[in-house]
């Protein structure tokens, strides 16, 4: 695995209104989970303080030494995954077009990005039709910036940034569920829905879905993830075996006026899905973030989608773990991410 047998990895997942941290012991016989931490972003007028304050706070209390590599990743507007064909041709000539044609793929105009590619196995079924079909992955330099300067503030150069339904795929790999079907991984938070389709060759489609733009308005708080609590006090966090903070345990609330908005989105998303790839239709769909803890989610996602839909807690199954998940076990759908950051190779 990635950085050796014997390191500790962090994986960090920041949110718009948490961050989490998850440490993992890599050994010989696998990884062994040594720390998770949940800590909260405080409203605040100095919002980059608030989260750096979080950061600083989930590292501590989630098992990351000074000297252990943290893995990051971003998501959001400022990043693209985009599914293009190309004619068959050798890597290194493919990369030469890809930095040619990257403009007319990428919708960051008059934006600098970093960009990175990867040819999709089985995309064509075995067909050797003269085409490959490439996964782009680009992101808004301005978003790296100030992603990698905010962790800097706090004493942390990352070891990799990697984008986030990229580093979801790790932890769906670990949990057995990249068998060939076609799933998607639906990260529900409050400011924004990501919708990631993987098939067998990797990740074929992702999506973010800004909520305060498909609302036409700003999302209240308290509407759903962690964000139960409106008072001005310290970052507070929890870690596995200690006292959990009341918006760490309590279940996000329903809002049908939301789940109405959620469900719109999600259907124009498969549908792209289905236009943009050729593909047709999702096998099962995987519910993570915050807002996978309404109650009821997943049935109500059933019924309108028509497709299984579980929520995934990567928490549930875990055998070798070196804390005591007992206050944190049912937040396990919070903790997707920040695994699979964990686990990265």
């Amino acid at each position: 695995m990635l950085f050796g047998s014997r390191t500790k990895v962090t994986g960090l997942d920041i949110g718009s209104t948490s961050v989490k941290a998850a440490t993992l012991r890599h050994g010989a016989d696998g990884a062994t989970l040594v720390g998770l931490a949940l800590a909260e972003i405080q409203p605040s007028e100095d919002r980059e303080k608030a989260v750096a304050d979080a950061v600083k706070l989930a590292l501590e209390k989630g098992g990351a030494a000074k000297t252990s590599p943290v893995v990051t990743a971003v998501a959001g507007p400022g990043v693209s995954v985009k599914h293009v064909t190309f004619p068959e041709m050798p890597r290194q000539a493919l990369a030469e077009s890809i930095r040619w044609e990257a403009r007319k793929h990428v919708p960051f105009e008059g934006s600098d990005f970093v960009l990175d590619f990867q040819p999709l196995e089985g995309a064509n079924g075995g067909e050797g039709n003269g085409e490959l079909q490439v996964l782009l992955a680009a992101v808004e330099t301005r978003l790296l910036d100030e992603h990698v300067g905010l962790l800097g503030s706090v004493g942390v150069e990352p070891d990799a940034v990697d984008i986030a339904p990229l580093a979801l795929m790790n932890e769906l790999d670990e949990e057995g569920l990249l068998n060939g079907e076609a799933l998607a991984a639906i990260d529900l938070g409050v400011q924004a829905i990501t919708v990631a389709v993987y098939r067998r060759g990797g990740l074929f489609f992702a999506r973010s879905i800004p909520l305060v733009a498909a609302s036409g308005g700003r999302t209240k708080r308290g509407e759903g993830d962690e964000d139960d609590q409106g008072d001005q006090r310290e970052p507070t966090a929890a870690r596995a075996g200690e006292g959990e903070t009341k918006r760490a345990t309590s279940p996000a609330r329903s809002d049908d006026s939301w789940m109405k908005i959620m469900l719109r989105e999600l259907r124009r998303s498969l549908t792209f899905y289905n236009n943009e790839t050729g593909k047709q239709g999702i096998d099962r769909i995987y519910l993570t973030g915050g807002r996978a803890l309404t109650p009821g989610i997943d049935r109500r996602l059933q019924s309108d989608l028509g497709v299984a839909t579980e929520i995934l807690n990567p928490l549930a199954n875990l055998t070798d773990v070196g804390v005591n998940l007992e206050t944190l076990d049912e937040q396990g759908p919070r903790f997707a991410l920040a695994l699979g950051l964990a686990r990265r190779q």
